[in-house]
């Protein structure tokens, strides 16, 4: 009965994150029960699917930013994503996402910290300018709308508008 101790085992369970995106400390991923486990067991079957829509539209992207001012996630030939993202890098990130959203693209940020700079990492002792890779990475990330319920004419939409916003190379 101990609010410290509920805290500190939600942040655990959820490898140490205690805000979104933010960990305090090194944790696990313990968050799946047997009724998940049911759920995941039907979800499964559409997977194959799923998988093949987000890859269409990952494509479509790749198509259609290829030309715009921003910077695609790598396309590795020997291996295939399953794109449970796509991440594009672009300068002046919040002000592209704030006019993303201000014609109703939905973005994210996912990484918003690189993991030196983690509280969780802390003891490690590494300070802004230890990864500057890594840091400006997370100041330019921003994860495009991408879910397998997306229309062809969404996916089009939401590149014409990143092209638009940040304009041609």
């Amino acid at each position: 009965n101990s609010e410290d101790i509920a805290l500190l085992a939600r942040a655990l369970r959820h490898h140490g994150e205690t805000r979104r995106y933010l960990h305090d400390r090194v944790g696990y991923n313990y968050r799946m029960d047997g009724f998940q486990g049911a759920v995941l067991r039907v979800k499964l079957r559409r997977l194959e699917a799923w998988t093949a829509r987000r890859q269409e539209i990952a494509r479509l992207y790749r198509a259609r930013l290829a030309g715009a001012r921003v910077d695609l996630p790598a396309d590795d030939a020997n291996a295939e994503s399953v794109y449970p993202l796509f991440v594009v890098y672009v300068d002046g990130r919040d002000r592209v996402r704030e006019a993303l959203a201000a014609r109703g693209v939905g973005t994210a940020i996912h990484y918003p910290r690189p993991i030196h700079l983690q509280a969780a990492y802390a003891c490690l002792g590494h300070a802004p300018g230890s990864f500057p890779h890594a840091e400006r990475a997370c100041e330019r990330v921003l994860s495009m709308p991408l879910f397998p319920e997306m229309t062809i004419e969404q996916a089009e939409y939401a590149a014409q508008a990143l092209t638009e916003i940040v304009g041609a190379r």
